[in-house]
C-alpha cells in the first residue's frame, strides 16, 4: 500500500487517543487527503511492514491490535464521515517502520507519550527519534485541557526548518492559536 500524500496517524495499544485521532483527522480533511490509522506491534515476532486490517470482522469478533485499530476508525468515521479512512497493522519496532513510511507519507501524527517509561517525560522515544528523523513533517499531539490550539516549532535556520515553519503557521492559522518558535543553541 502506498502511503502518498497521506496523514498518517500512529496508535499504541491502549485504547485510542481520540484528541490525538480527532487532530489527524481534521489534518487529513483541511489538506484533502485520506487518513490511515496505524498500529505496530511491537511485541509480535518479526518485522512486517503496515498492511491493511484482514477483512471488516464484527467489532465483537476483533482481538488484540484489530480491536484497537478497529475502534479508531470506528471513532473517526462517527465524526467524519465523509473521510477516507483505512486501517493498517505491522509488526517490529515501531520508531523504524514509522521512519519508512515517512519516506512517502504527508505527515505522520504520534502522541507525546506511548506506553512505557517515564511518566514525567514531555515526549516518548518514538515521538522524540520521528521528530528528530521523519522524512515528512510530524505532528506530536499532546492530551489537551480545555481548547489549546497553540503551535510549537522548533527552528534552527535551515531549509528544512523553513519549511517547518511554514506549515506551523498554517496550522495556528486554521486552528487560531498562537505560533510559538523555539529556537536552541550552545
Amino acid at each position: 500500500m502506498t502511503y502518498e500524500n497521506t496523514v498518517v496517524v500512529a496508535i499504541d495499544e491502549k485504547d485510542p487517543d481520540l484528541a490525538m485521532l480527532r487532530w489527524a483527522a481534521a489534518e487529513a480533511v483541511a489538506e484533502g487527503t485520506r487518513l490511515v490509522v496505524v498500529h505496530i506491534c511491537e511485541w509480535l515476532e518479526g518485522r512486517r511492514k503496515p498492511r491493511p486490517m484482514a477483512g471488516s470482522r464484527h467489532p465483537v469478533l476483533r482481538v488484540g491490535a484489530e480491536r484497537v485499530v478497529g475502534a479508531a476508525l470506528d471513532a473517526v468515521r462517527a465524526e467524519f464521515p465523509d473521510l477516507d479512512v483505512t486501517g493498517e497493522i505491522g509488526t517490529g519496532r515501531p520508531t523504524p517502520a514509522l521512519l519508512e513510511l515517512s519516506e512517502e507519507a504527508a505527515m505522520v501524527v504520534v502522541g507525546a507519550r506511548g506506553i512505557g517509561g517515564f511518566p514525567g517525560l514531555l515526549m516518548g522515544s518514538v515521538s522524540g527519534q520521528l521528530a528528530e528523523h521523519a522524512l515528512c513533517p510530524v505532528a506530536v499531539v499532546r492530551p489537551v485541557s480545555g481548547t489549546a490550539t497553540d503551535v510549537v516549532v522548533g527552528i534552527d535556520g535551515s531549509e528544512e526548518s523553513a519549511g517547518a515553519l511554514t506549515l506551523a503557521l498554517q496550522q495556528a492559522r486554521r486552528t487560531g492559536g498562537r505560533l510559538i518558535a523555539v529556537h536552541a543553541y550552545r
